[in-house]
């Protein structure tokens, strides 16, 4: 687990934080699941080579990272609201 999975154990509370994790650690495994069957996928059945793959994962990374931008630029300017 990396950096994010800190964070984001820091500002859970106590009582949810194994669930927080489990559930963070699941959709990690699924990412990389599609991402590896996407690119296997498209070398086998679209006839793409690496580059080609490789680009369509950075396009697609780059536009999650945009949004998530987005997300919390949004959020940043919304007053905060500690729950629990």
């Amino acid at each position: 687990m990396g950096f994010s999975a800190a964070l984001l154990q820091s500002v859970v509370p106590d009582k949810v934080r194994g669930r927080v994790f489990a559930f963070e650690f699941a959709l990690l495994t699924l990412t990389q699941s599609i991402s590896i069957y996407w690119a296997g996928a498209a070398q086998d059945w679209l006839g793409w080579d690496v580059r080609l793959v490789t680009l369509s994962m950075g396009g697609l990374g780059t536009a999650v990272a945009l949004l998530w931008l987005i997300f919390v630029w949004q959020v940043r300017h919304k007053p905060f609201v500690r729950y629990g």
